[in-house]
């Protein structure tokens, strides 16, 4: 209800579709029909997309940005990253006030993805891959530095980012 009242087009496929079953289900979309070769099968209006450009023009986080481009400059590796990432925390923790809200709402909560490097030691040992272990030990060893940059830059704005915000699980679902 919420894409067709924005003006979302997708009359080739329906979201969201639940695949799975019991404690297995995850979400997804599906075709309803045949997409052809470079057709689209969603079209999105630009106000309602999450950009850089977007994040950079929110007034709440301008200064944050400009006060620390060792964190958020285009220079930077990750700056960029970090501006959307920023952006995403400021307006979930906005909740029903964001103008993203219902988009936000959407999306899977923590706890509701099952990224490898989310895995627990005991169910990353029954792949009996090493390679894959070694994936996930890297992707979880890079987001953790990712996020204790970002956490403690964010940090020294309590006013706009409460701790609860801010924390490693909520990161992690960004």
């Amino acid at each position: 209800a919420w894409c067709k009242k924005e003006g979302i087009w997708n009359p080739k496929v329906k979201y969201p579709v639940m695949f799975g079953s019991g404690d297995s289900q995850y979400p997804g979309m599906m075709a309803t029909e045949e997409i052809g070769a470079n057709e689209p099968f969603i079209k999105v209006p630009g106000r309602l997309a999450i950009s850089t450009a977007k994040a950079w023009r929110e007034p709440a986080l301008q200064h944050v940005f400009f006060e620390n481009p060792e964190v958020f400059g285009k220079h930077v590796s990750l700056g960029e990253d970090r501006v959307l990432e920023t952006y995403i925390i400021y307006h979930w923790s906005l909740k029903e006030k964001s103008e993203h809200f219902d988009m936000i709402s959407c999306w899977p909560q923590p706890g509701e993805t099952d990224i490898l490097m989310n895995w627990d030691d005991e169910d990353l040992e029954w792949l009996q891959d090493p390679t894959m272990l070694e994936d996930a030990s890297k992707g979880y060893e890079e987001m953790t530095t990712e996020w204790d940059t970002l956490y403690k830059c964010l940090r020294k704005y309590p006013e706009i980012f409460s701790e609860a915000n801010i924390g490693l699980n909520k990161f992690k679902w960004i």
